[in-house]
């Protein structure tokens, strides 16, 4: 008798398990795994400034355009965007809601997000080289590349352009350092600054993303470790729904906030000059199906770029609530 409460008792636990996995996982892809309603709409004190469950404008995307992977603001009008894997720059205009050019330079890569600094496009790889087009929309635009001490261990997939300091802000989506082993930054990411002026990279990451820190915006963060914990146990890996990976970086124009998109796990991160986490929301899994661009256009408005996985890629388009 004994023996079988004991594994009635294991066979319970065990259920209970799974029950919670698979409920934990499921809300947390949906985007309903997030922090009371009261502080889901603040940033420190002030009215979070996008409606992110209504976009006022969804673009469908051509086929050619299924894993786009990353986009810039050229102005008021004008997109452009980055294939996962061809070396051509998209200019997509929003009132014609169509790719109106297309402007190749160079060969098939893995290429991840694209910053604009007036005439010239900057074109991020995932190993952490940077392509410099000058005059892109030229007919013969000069074309250079930087190469980093970021290796594709690294996985380098957001690109930005900070006016204020004249760099660029490079997300790295895996690991935070090109060490193998540093304690320090263990399960943490990292955005570095390649800057403008001297074409070097920074030693070290300018800002540190911990997901614990989320902790004081009073966001389950005990729901994320503990989803992350169990991800270990039952070997869901680091590309588990349940971890932060930035696949896009960019700055706000307004309040000079830097804005963070997970396609893993659905979120969206703001973090203030400083580095601090002033806001954390989890995404509607079924509007973003694969999250990987971002950037903004003059006047604060959000544009968030999503792979087609399966179906048409898309662009989503956020109004600032100012």
């Amino acid at each position: 008798m004994k023996r079988k409460k004991t594994y009635l008792a294991i066979s319970v636990a065990f259920l209970m398990i799974l029950f919670t996995i698979t409920v934990s996982t499921k809300l947390f892809s949906k985007g309903e795994v997030i922090i009371d309603k009261s502080e889901a709409d603040q940033v420190k004190g002030s009215p979070f400034p996008y409606e992110l469950t209504r976009p006022s404008q969804k673009f469908k995307l051509p086929r050619y355009l299924d894993e786009i992977s990353g986009i810039s603001c050229k102005n008021h009008n004008q997109l452009v965007c980055i294939h996962d894997e061809k070396g051509e720059v998209y200019l997509f205009d929003i009132d014609r809601k169509k790719v109106t050019n297309r402007y190749q330079f160079g060969e098939g890569r893995d290429y991840e997000d694209i910053a604009l600094v007036n005439n010239t496009a900057f074109v991020l790889q995932s190993n952490g080289n940077i392509w410099q087009i000058d005059d892109f929309q030229g007919e013969n635009p000069a074309v250079k590349t930087f190469k980093t001490f970021l290796s594709a261990r690294n996985d380098a997939e957001g690109l930005a352009f900070d006016g204020e300091s004249n760099s660029l802000l490079m997300a790295c989506k895996g690991a935070p350092h090109p060490k193998k082993k540093n304690p320090d930054l263990k399960e943490k990411k990292a955005i570095y600054r390649f800057d403008l002026n001297t074409y070097k990279l920074s030693p070290e990451p300018s800002y540190i993303i911990d997901l614990e820190d989320t902790g004081d915006l009073k966001e389950n963060s005990s729901k994320v470790k503990f989803l992350r914990q169990l991800g270990r146990i039952f070997g869901l890996g680091e590309e588990s729904d349940c971890t932060f990976q930035p696949s896009g970086v960019a700055i706000h124009p307004v309040t000079k906030d830097i804005y963070l998109i997970s396609s893993a796990g659905k979120m969206l991160m703001v973090l203030d000059r400083k580095g601090e986490i002033k806001a954390f929301r989890t995404l509607d899994g079924k509007m973003f199906k694969q999250p990987e661009g971002i950037c903004f256009n003059s006047e604060g408005d959000l544009f968030i770029s999503n792979e087609g996985k399966g179906g048409r890629a898309n662009i989503l388009q956020f109004t600032y609530l100012r």
